[in-house]
């Protein structure tokens, strides 16, 4: 049963190379692809080494690309109440590797604060916890509307990708020369991406009974510290965060998995390793999963966040989407992953998303949507 303390999310969307709004999740529908080639953008051996970028075509340059990714987000997916929020907990990793806030994203928060929002600056808070920073600041939203610290809070994740970066993963292998093909047999890395998201939560006895809501119904976190880059392959840690989040629906509540799916050979291995672990081959069986990264890129510390908001679409409008990239999937994983778009299976209302990062850490955040003509006011009697 719900409690006046539950969190709903009153607010979704997206700033990718594929979009935002509708028409993103539309084009993402259709299987499409915000990815270009590197060499649009490095026209040199970093270039053709690097395959598919998923890069803001309207941000130029290469050394402050943050503060116009963030602008952008204010102009496009933040809504225009954002200082009406209690707090903001926001997400990044590292942002810009050059210029006057090289590797400090917190300062180019508080400077487009000041300028686009000053009255939320006093309580913002911003997570770095590499790929799952974006996740994590969720889940961080959802225990502070959860313990009455807020009752309504706005989260937002962001992140850039300059040259630097990719040249970083172009070395560590986690670039492919290709492009993000998630769960394909013939998966060679992962295409590193740019972007930002934005999610409002509030106190469900807040929200007028109504309003067309999402119920953020469990979340969990662990961490293997297995490898910098490489994950567990046991899945025994990743399997404990999705087990703690889909503990209060139970993994034949779910209808779609947002998966990390990011297109590595051994993250991709790995991950449906820990679902199994986690949710058992029965349930797995049914569960509709497909991956985001082949049509935005792995937006890093923005892209748990960027794929929640897929999830909550997702259960919105009844609809897995497709995994753009995939061609021929790897049998081995034993995943029902969806090349094309297709409806939910009946009566399963929840969603769950996944993020595993570098240094070994897992997040898996569960939503779940009311029956048809309820209301979360209605639950809470």
């Amino acid at each position: 049963m719900a409690s006046a303390s539950d969190a709903v999310v009153t607010h979704a969307d997206l700033l990718t190379c594929l979009g935002h709004g509708e028409a993103a999740w539309q084009a993402l529908l259709a299987g499409g692809s915000g990815l270009s080639r590197a060499t649009d953008f490095w026209d040199d051996e970093l270039g053709h080494a690097a395959g598919h970028v998923g890069r803001l075509t309207d941000v130029e340059g290469e050394e402050s690309r943050l503060a116009p990714i963030l602008d952008m987000a204010f102009d496009h997916i933040v809504p225009a109440d954002a200082e009406s929020w209690d707090m903001l907990v926001a997400a990044c990793s590292l942002g810009d590797l050059t210029g006057l806030h090289a590797g400090r994203p917190a300062a180019v928060l508080d400077a487009v604060l000041a300028r686009r929002a000053p009255l939320l600056r006093a309580s913002a808070l911003l997570v770095s916890s590499a790929c799952s920073s974006g996740t994590d600041a969720l889940i961080i939203a959802h225990a502070a509307i959860r313990s009455g610290q807020a009752r309504k809070v706005g989260v937002l994740a962001f992140d850039s990708l300059p040259r630097g970066k990719v040249l970083q993963h172009v070395a560590l292998g986690t670039q492919t020369g290709d492009r993000c093909r998630p769960f394909d047999r013939d998966r060679s890395g992962t295409s590193f991406g740019e972007g930002a998201a934005c999610m409002v939560l509030a106190a469900s006895d807040s929200v007028a009974q109504d309003t067309d809501v999402t119920r953020v119904a469990g979340v969990g976190m662990s961490c293997d510290a297995a490898d910098i880059v490489a994950p567990d392959m046991s899945g025994e840690h990743a399997a404990r965060a999705m087990s703690q989040a889909v503990a209060g629906i139970g993994a034949h509540g779910l209808g779609y998995i947002n998966a990390h799916g990011s297109g590595t050979r051994l993250s991709d291995q790995a991950e449906a390793g820990a679902l199994r672990l986690a949710l058992g081959d029965e349930a797995l069986d049914s569960i509709l999963v497909s991956g985001s990264k082949g049509a935005f890129g792995h937006c890093l510390g923005a892209t748990g966040l960027i794929e929640l908001v897929v999830a909550n679409w997702a259960l919105r409008d009844g609809i897995c989407p497709p995994t753009p990239g995939l061609m021929r999937q790897d049998a081995d994983l034993r995943l029902r992953v969806s090349r094309e778009r297709r409806p939910l299976p009946p009566g399963r209302r929840a969603a769950m998303s996944v993020t595993c990062g570098f240094g070994g850490v897992n997040s898996a955040v569960v939503l779940h949507r009311p029956e048809p003509g309820e209301t979360y006011a209605h639950r809470l009697l």
